[in-house]
């Protein structure tokens, strides 16, 4: 039995702009494990993993 998405309206945590969560992104964040929907637009996402140096991944920090 196959899931079915649907693209979502969902409102970004830092700039408050409405952005799209399209059906393929959730069935990759279904596949990838991801039990929360993002809380923010791809243009937040991708400041935040600017200003975090882009190469992090989570739960651990770099020593500098």
């Amino acid at each position: 039995m196959s899931t079915r998405y649907e693209e979502q309206t969902r409102t970004c945590a830092d700039c408050e702009q409405e952005f799209a969560w399209t059906a393929g992104e959730q069935e990759f964040f279904h596949d990838k494990g991801f039990a929360d929907p993002p809380k923010r637009c791809t243009d937040c996402r991708q400041g935040q993993r600017a200003q975090r140096g882009g190469n992090e991944q989570r739960g651990h920090s770099s020593t500098k």
